[in-house]
């Protein structure tokens, strides 16, 4: 029984991350280097435990702001009609920033942009547990090298779980 049970929510979470892909007009991508590659502004990929959108556009959030841009909002948005389709599923929006000012002060505005981030879904409708986290610059996926990568770096990361126990800290792991 517990295998069946592992592969049903296998298969929901590859039918989750194809329906987010779909409406964020991407594809569902896998590959150990998508969230690597600087040409890709945004990755749906999925495990055998949670699906994972990344928003990585240099146009997500403004320096120093935790408010999402209004291009970014539109995409947020975009995947209400998804998540509604799923009303069990755990939500946690994680948020990033570059590496320029204190540890202390990145931490608070990535908590920001998290909290941003899940506001949206909340006042969108979706009524599932939302959990907000802030990695600071602790996590970065391009090097803090220049505007470009800081900009990159300026992220957030929507988890979708089918469990609790398939929680994770996404800043340790």
């Amino acid at each position: 029984a517990g295998a069946a049970v592992g592969a049903a929510i296998g298969y929901s979470l590859d039918q989750q991350a194809k329906e987010v892909a779909q409406v964020l007009n991407t594809d569902v991508d896998n590959s150990p280097t998508a969230e690597r590659n600087p040409n890709n502004d945004l990755v749906v990929s999925n495990t055998d435990k949670f699906v994972k959108i990344m928003f990585r556009s240099q146009r997500m959030f403004a320096t120093n702001s935790p408010t999402p841009t209004s291009s970014a909002r539109v995409e947020i948005q975009n995947m209400l009609p998804v998540f509604r389709k799923y009303p069990n599923m755990i939500i946690q929006t994680v948020g990033h920033t570059d590496n320029r000012g204190s540890y202390e002060y990145n931490l608070r505005l990535s908590e920001q942009r998290a909290s941003s981030v899940g506001n949206i879904l909340k006042y969108g409708g979706i009524n599932n547990p939302i959990y907000s986290k802030g990695c600071s610059f602790s996590k970065p996926i391009a090097p803090n090298t220049n505007s470009r990568n800081w900009a990159l770096n300026r992220r957030v990361e929507v988890y979708l779980y089918p469990n609790q126990q398939s929680v994770i800290d996404p800043c340790r792991n």
